[in-house]
């Protein structure tokens, strides 16, 4: 697999978290810093390994070439099964990544935020649900999942306000980032498993909530997404034509593309016509979406899974935040 084929099948690690992994260990901090980069590397294995069961497409798109819109069924969108956590083999690092047992579902760790971000979302903690005890590890076997609160992160668990529980819950503690120097740690989890989607609003606008929140818009060309390059740019977008995108997505049918990428190295992932966006929210907290040619439009913390709406809309604010390179 090679550096690019690995970044792009992470189920989608926010790529903040990478670029804060890769300035961490440029700065030679200390083994709390070097933790976030093992975290994505863990990612990266439980992508591959399959840690969440693949979607359920109940009507298939076109092929990636030249995708069109699907001829689908009213009922149609995804169903995304429960969780399926298997017994690693001995020493496997694959059950490391990022996430929480609550109520029953199982919810990864889609963002970080440190410090100084962090103090901005700080009214965001809500009410106190209980400790992550950190008891999963490598050697954990499949009945820890079924214990409340096991994680493989140690920490105060918190509701996220505005934001209801069966979506998003959080982990807030105070971490040692650097040698005598402690910060204050935030750490989103969501459960988009044991789910079914069937149009876009269902994603981002009942759990997301993008609608009427959304404080700024940053892009990154999808060469320089890949080599950790570059900067996020501004997104010169008129507000109407977001709003014309935005309300595409929320009424656009969610299709499954797993059968598409049967490899790391053919399939929707691999088409070097995608851009990459961040959405600052009103809360402060932030969004990511992936755009690819073709007309879909996926959120960073759910691989495999789009809202298909190509036309006008899309193209023009793919080609607006660096989608054709």
């Amino acid at each position: 697999m090679t550096k690019n084929n690995a970044l792009d099948v992470m189920e989608y690690v926010d790529a903040g978290l990478i670029e804060e992994a890769d300035t961490y260990g440029r700065k030679k901090k200390t083994v709390r810093a070097g933790w976030i980069a093992a975290v994505c590397l863990c990612l990266i294995l439980a992508g591959a390994w399959g840690i969440l069961r693949r979607p359920v497409n109940q009507g298939p798109p076109d092929g990636p070439d030249t995708p069109d819109v699907p001829d689908l069924p009213v009922e149609s969108g995804i169903v995304i099964p429960a969780a399926e956590l298997p017994d690693m083999p001995a020493g496997a690092i694959g059950d490391m990544v990022g996430l929480v047992v609550y109520d029953g579902g199982i919810y990864k760790a889609v963002q970080n935020y440190w410090g100084a971000e962090a103090e901005k979302i700080r009214s965001l903690v809500g009410e106190y649900l209980g400790h992550a005890t950190g008891s999963i590890d490598e050697h954990s076997g499949k009945a820890v999942y079924a214990e409340e609160f096991a994680s493989t992160v140690e920490g105060d668990v918190y509701t996220v306000s505005g934001y209801d529980t069966d979506f998003r819950i959080c982990v807030c503690t105070e971490n040692e980032r650097e040698v005598g120097k402690t910060e204050t740690w935030i750490c989103f989890l969501e459960r988009l498993n044991d789910i079914t989607l069937t149009n876009g609003a269902d994603l981002f606008e009942n759990r997301l909530r993008l609608g009427g929140r959304i404080s700024g818009i940053r892009w990154k060309s999808h060469g320089d997404w890949n080599q950790n390059a570059g900067y996020w740019q501004d997104a010169e977008l008129d507000p109407v034509l977001w709003d014309e995108f935005l309300s595409q997505v929320d009424a656009g049918t969610f299709v499954s593309t797993w059968d598409m990428d049967t490899t790391y190295d053919k399939g929707i992932y691999s088409t070097p016509k995608q851009a990459h966006l961040r959405l600052t929210m009103e809360d402060g907290t932030v969004v990511s979406l992936r755009l690819i040619d073709g007309g879909y439009v996926g959120y960073d913390g759910l691989a495999n899974c789009f809202v298909l709406i190509p036309g006008d809309a899309f193209d023009a604010v793919f080609n607006a935040c660096g989608g054709n390179g």
